[in-house]
């Protein structure tokens, strides 16, 4: 019984009110009759009391219990085993009359025993089928089965015995079913005995890749436990890795390097062994990569420049040849043999516009790659800007802004006494004033030049200002020339002074020279470099004589980002400064020893290793990175060094310092250096990595299918109609499958196979025409172990989300399983109840009213002749008058 409003059970506190009511009545009823109405009074309280708080009792329909016993991969045999024994247990404590079914499932339902009384021999009650299939687990289906066990119409209950790990099926839409046939699931969950499992979750190649290249198979491992563990790679029967790995619980992720090796699909298996690994199922993992044959490389350039390239990429095992600029061909198809051109040093005059448009239409129409190095006859430095080169590039090569506003120089020159010394009849002061004149004289129109002289004070020789005629040119190295000797040296109060001056000036290139044979007295020349920097302020230095404080003029060039000489002999002075006035002029050749450093992963490094640390450069050509292009090393004044971008169909990359020249020096002898410059051509490459069939096959794998996809196209990039297509599957283990695939869009053909296993399935697709074949194409999918092996968190959650929404629980004990008692659904009994106690109250009314014996019935005779006595029309008139007499008094 139940009570569906039980608010109303208020009600009941009537119950002695009426008692009470009729215990202490002045009616003139019997004591018997007054004790009947009052029984029948408390009874009809009680039943509409009842009716109101809606009270409801289970009909006859019986009981129906149906087990759903779950026989998939991830319960182990064990525990199966112990399923069937606790639903046998539960028939043994069940009534004799209770109806019991079951159900086995894993991916699908199949039913063991139909609706039974459970009186029968348990060991007979139900059949298993050891061979079904278990490569899935499937709530929905399993609770399908158990509703058709128990009728559409009957009452029943599920007790579902599993892992709460559903991997197919809508789990919600079957819990909402369940609820709304108010059909209760009780579970059992069976216990999880993964505790110390560890699992390959998964592992993956890249798609395709170059013979020469190495392959990076990405390997994530899950474990339940802090553990080692040994994790081995196998490419076909050789064994190429075999690493002991630390396992943190939850996924760990690891990178396995190994060679591309031949031509074709290449299969890499991948194993995690540990000795207290319970399941072994999920610790091997297939993947596959399709090598292809190495690119084949272009390498155009001056003999000398493209030697060393050369000679590189043909140790990595790359088809190279070489070339002059005049041997490019003015058509792209007739680069179309190569799959990366290699432009090395070499200008834009070399190359004639019709050549720049083939490189364009090779890059960006034949999906294919262009490599430009550095030098002083490449990029801005070989008028790249405003040429069809440039546009393909990720940089450019146009000067930067700054060149437009001209050049501010200034000449900080010590003039102290130790200057005046001789050296071979030399005075290294006059060599300093005629270094100062020659400089004047490579100057050009708009730029601006000053002389500060420096002893133990800081005098303006000459203020900046723009040499715009001869005249100013002679003014300026008389003025030079007029310089004399003074006394001490004070380099930190001239070099602020400069600095001071050049921070004020409005020019692309501010440049500071100082020259000096002496020592710094003072000065914060920390904070000097970095103001320099600050104001966007360069410094070169010239160390004069063995008595100059070297190590100091380093720095000072270092943190300005500009050079340092050193002239032991006064004589050489001119020379140096001729050739820093020289470079300084330069906005593109850029003549500084430093580091570059890696902004962005790439796959250019793949093969270099991970703790290699990347040498000097002495120089690179100065430019701008384009917006989407990515840099992936830049130089200590964040120029790009190396950076890379997708044009059209093709990519393109730019290494802007040189390529075996003194710039690249230390790289050329960096035992990493041919990684990386193969590197360079295999990302290049990779665009043209395409099949040349125009046959593309792609995979999608669903449960124990694949669907198979061949897209076709021809050279224009239209799509194939209508042609006969088909496919050789080679599964790991078996017979071939051979499909036919069915047209299902332009261009597009598909059909489907059975992947009965997990393991490498090897295609091989053909497309036919009455003239030519294009194909074979190669590719393969990889099938994992089966879902149920996965190492996922445990489903006591699930578990417990679906009994608590159907309206059951969890059981421990078989004895609770099944009911002892039939019970049916609870039918309510309102409108029985409040229609009985409605009569009950007539009833009463009745008793209370209606006299019996000759005494009542006398007393009732003589109540109606009063009543009548009372009610004549004579009496009744006479009665009106004397009240209406008594209402109007007041008129007499």
């Amino acid at each position: 019984m139940t009570v569906e409003r039980p608010a109303f059970l208020v009600l009941l506190a009537l119950v002695p009110l009426a008692v009470y009511l009729a215990v202490w009545s002045r009616s003139r009823i019997g004591r018997g009759r007054r004790f009947v109405s009052l029984a029948i009074r408390v009874v009809a309280l009680l039943a509409i009391t009842a009716g109101l708080a809606g009270v409801a009792v289970g009909s006859s329909a019986k009981l129906t219990t149906v087990f759903l016993m779950d026989t998939s991969d991830s319960i182990l045999l064990v525990q199966q085993g112990g399923q069937a024994e606790w639903i046998y247990s539960a028939l043994e404590d069940a009534s004799p009359d209770t109806r019991v079914a079951a159900v086995q499932f894993s991916g699908r339902p199949r039913v063991a025993a139909l609706p039974d009384k459970a009186g029968r021999s348990p060991e007979t009650f139900m059949t298993l089928d050891p061979d079904m299939p278990g490569s899935e687990t499937n709530y929905e289906k399993a609770f399908a089965a158990g509703l058709s066990l128990i009728g559409p119409d009957a009452n029943g209950r599920l007790i579902l015995l599993s892992d709460g790990k559903p991997n197919v099926g809508d789990l919600d839409a079957a819990v909402a079913q369940l609820r709304a046939r108010e059909i209760p699931v009780y579970v059992r969950p069976i216990a999880d005995l993964g505790h110390a499992d560890v699992a390959l979750e998964s592992a993956s190649a890249p798609p395709r890749v170059r013979q020469g290249q190495s392959v990076d198979v990405q390997v994530v491992a899950v474990s339940r436990r802090r553990t080692e563990a040994r994790l081995r790679l196998w490419a076909g029967n050789d064994l190429v890795a075999d690493n002991r790995v630390e396992l943190a619980i939850g996924s760990n992720p690891f990178s396995v390097r190994v060679p591309a090796r031949g031509i074709g699909i290449q299969i890499m298996r991948v194993e995690l062994l540990d000795d207290a690994d319970r399941e072994l199922g999920n610790n091997v993992l297939e993947t596959f990569t399709q090598v292809l044959a190495p690119p084949r490389v272009l390498i155009v350039g001056e003999q000398t420049a493209t030697v060393e390239a050369a000679s590189i990429l043909r140790e990595v095992g790359l088809a190279v040849s070489t070339g002059s600029a005049a041997s490019l061909p003015d058509d792209y198809q007739g680069l179309a043999s190569y799959e990366t051109v290699f432009l090395v040093n070499v200008p834009a005059s070399s190359i004639s516009a019709a050549q720049q448009v083939s490189l364009r239409d090779h890059v960006a129409v034949g999906g294919r790659g262009l490599i430009v190095t550095g030098g002083d006859e490449s990029f801005g430095a070989g008028e790249y800007s405003n040429q069809v080169i440039d546009e393909i590039l990720p940089v450019r090569s146009n000067p930067p802004e700054e060149e437009q506003k001209g050049l501010a120089l200034i000449l900080a020159i010590d003039r102290s006494t130790s200057m005046v010394y001789e050296n071979n009849g030399v005075s290294k002061f006059d060599m300093a004033k005629e270094a100062a004149v020659q400089a004047v004289g490579l100057l050009e129109e708009g730029d601006r030049i000053g002389v500060i002289a420096f002893d133990s004070d800081s005098t303006w020789i000459a203020p900046p200002r723009a040499v715009s005629s001869a005249n100013d040119l002679r003014a300026l190295i008389s003025r030079i020339r007029s310089m004399e000797i003074g006394g001490g040296t004070d380099i930190y109060t001239a070099i602020q002074t400069a600095r001071q001056r050049l921070r004020s000036m409005d020019a692309g290139l501010k440049h500071l020279i100082l020259i000096t044979d002496g020592q710094a007295t003072y000065g914060d020349f920390d904070l000097f470099g970095r103001q320099v920097r600050r104001d966007g302020i360069s410094v070169s230095t010239i160390g004069v004589g063995a008595d100059a404080d070297l190590e100091l003029l380093e720095k000072l060039a270092r943190d300005g980002e500009g050079r340092n000489y050193f002239a032991a002999d006064p004589s050489s002075i001119p020379a140096v400064l001729t050739k820093e006035t020289e470079l300084a002029q330069s906005f593109f050749i850029v003549n500084r020893r430093h580091q570059p450093r890696l902004l962005s992963p790439s796959p250019i490094f793949q093969g270099a290793s991970s703790d290699a640390t990347l040498p000097f450069l002495g120089g690179f050509v100065r430019t701008k990175a384009k917006a989407t292009a990515e840099v992936v090393l830049a130089s200590d004044s964040n120029d790009p060094i190396l950076a890379t971008w997708q044009f059209g169909l093709g990519r393109a990359v730019a290494w802007t310092s040189d390529l075996g020249g003194p710039w690249s020096e230390e790289w050329s002898s960096w035992a990493e250096y041919p990684e990386v410059l193969a590197g360079m051509v295999f990302w290049a490459s990779a665009g043209a990595a395409g099949p040349d069939s125009g046959l593309s096959v792609s995979t999608v794998h669903e449960g124990d299918r694949v669907l198979l996809v061949v897209d076709s196209t021809d050279v224009n990039g239209e799509f194939r109609n209508l042609l006969p297509t088909s496919a050789v599957i080679s599964p790991p283990s078996g017979p071939r499958i051979d499909l036919d695939l069915k047209q299902t869009g332009p261009g597009r053909y598909e059909g489907t196979f059975r992947s009965s296993r997990p393991g490498i399935y090897r295609i091989v697709a053909i497309q036919e025409t009455p003239d030519t074949t294009f194909g074979p194409e190669l590719a393969a999918v990889a099938i994992p172990y089966s879902a149920e092996m996965r190492l996922r968190d445990s489903g006591a959650s699930v578990l417990r989300y679906i009994a608590k929404t159907t309206g059951g629980g969890l059981l421990d004990d078989p004895s609770d399983a099944i009911p002892r008692f039939p019970l049916g659904r609870p039918e309510t009994l309102t409108p029985i109840l409040i229609t009985a106690g409605m009569l009950l109250f007539l009833t009463d009314v009745g008793v209370r009213r209606v006299r019996t014996g000759r005494r009542e019935m006398r007393e009732q005779y003589d109540d109606v002749l009063q009543w009548l006595e009372d009610h004549r029309p004579a009496k009744l008139i006479g009665s009106a008058m004397d009240t209406l007499r008594r209402h109007l008094s007041f008129l007499r």
